[in-house]
């Protein structure tokens, strides 16, 4: 019995920038509805080859597959491939229900397709009712609906750009910690009960990830419960401090 085509194939695919050897030699087979996170450091290629697999990038040698046909010199507006930025962009003259739809009514969706197409997406996200809402309010937990913007056909493919919503909230937080202890605001056994709680939250974030139940906001909530208890203490050992403690 002969082995399943895979639906996107890369061989041997590299690219250099100048003297920068970007990606070198990157080959992998994906099946329909895999999954496949690209992990590494800055500077290792993972955009770049998101960015050459939807043809934002020309390779220098190795070819781009989906389904057998090579779509290498294919450009991207005809690769039916969509990709979400690490620094994506709402449009902030539409809502967040026009915001889902933009992607569907440029090939044609319409009408109450359209409307139950929006309707699945936002309630896959946890963001159901949030359709008229300005999308400025809600640019930290929008994300995932980029789905529908970047691929407006279900059986397309799309990547994601690596990143995390949250990331910048969970540095401050712990640069707020870290701060906090150095000036004597916070006592060593407080500071490491609110890093082990960050990391918790953290933690939790990624499994709902994994699992593709990921809830912004419940993590928001957690992220603001964590702030007030760590304003709590830090007003108490202020307070502390003045009648005399040591």
């Amino acid at each position: 019995m002969s082995a399943p085509v895979p639906f996107l194939r890369l061989e041997d695919l590299s690219k250099r920038f100048g003297a920068t050897l970007a990606v070198d030699q990157v080959s992998l087979a994906l099946e329909r509805g895999e999954i496949l996170a690209l992990l590494g450091p800055s500077g290792s290629g993972k955009t770049t080859t998101l960015r050459l697999l939807a043809g934002f990038e020309v390779p220098d040698s190795g070819r781009v597959l989906v389904e057998q046909d090579d779509v290498t010199g294919v450009a991207p507006v005809a690769r039916r491939f969509g990709m979400v930025f690490q620094h994506y962009a709402l449009f902030p003259h539409l809502d967040v229900g026009q915001n889902v739809a933009f992607g569907l009514e440029s090939v044609g969706v319409g009408g109450e397709e359209l409307s139950q197409r929006v309707s699945r997406a936002l309630t896959l996200v946890v963001l159901a009712g949030f359709e008229r809402r300005r999308a400025a309010l809600l640019e930290p937990r929008l994300r995932r609906f980029f789905r529908e913007r970047a691929a407006p056909d279900e059986n397309d493919y799309w990547g994601v750009e690596s990143y995390d919503d949250f990331s910048a909230d969970y540095r401050h937080i712990q640069y707020s910690i870290d701060r906090a202890q150095e000036r004597g605001s916070l006592k060593p056994w407080e500071a490491r009960r609110f890093s082990r709680e960050l990391q918790q939250i953290q933690y939790q974030a990624e499994r709902q990830e994994r699992r593709g139940r990921f809830n912004p906001q419940e993590i928001e909530d957690r992220l603001g419960q964590l702030r007030q208890e760590m304003r709590e203490a830090r007003h108490e050992n202020r307070d502390e401090g003045r009648s005399g403690y040591r």
